[in-house]
């Protein structure tokens, strides 16, 4: 009896798990939504996405991009990587449009720090 109730534990355990994972809004826009008049909505949705977007990279299996939205805009801080992993930028976004920093890195070190207001990004200068 005791053998089974290991298994048990292990197939409650694996159904627990992909409980949480299947009902995490973590979505790629790029695969699992559209932008109509650039508000981000899932496909076959009426109302805009609000959750987590997370893409990978099809090729390295790394991530590409990770970020939020709220009501299908693009909100906090969003970062990009590339192919190997290395991060390439940070960009802060309010209400889909860029506001705040944005640092963009190369081979993982900071290179160009911009400061943006309404998606317009001005170099900072040390």
């Amino acid at each position: 009896m005791k053998k089974y109730s290991n298994y048990i534990i292990i197939f409650l355990v694996t159904i627990a798990l992909l409980f949480f994972i299947l009902r995490t809004k973590t979505i790629c826009d790029d695969m699992d939504a559209k932008k109509i008049y650039g508000v981000l909505y899932l496909l076959n949705k009426k109302t805009p996405f609000t959750g987590k977007s997370l893409c990978i990279w099809d090729i390295s299996d790394k991530k590409w991009y990770e970020g939020y939205y709220k009501n299908g805009l693009k909100y906090g801080t969003w970062t990009f990587w590339d192919r190997n992993g290395q991060k390439k930028s940070e960009t802060n976004y309010i209400e889909g449009k860029k506001q705040g920093k944005k640092i963009i890195y190369y081979k993982g070190f900071k290179t160009k720090e911009f400061n943006c207001i309404s998606d317009v990004c001005l170099e900072i200068y040390p």
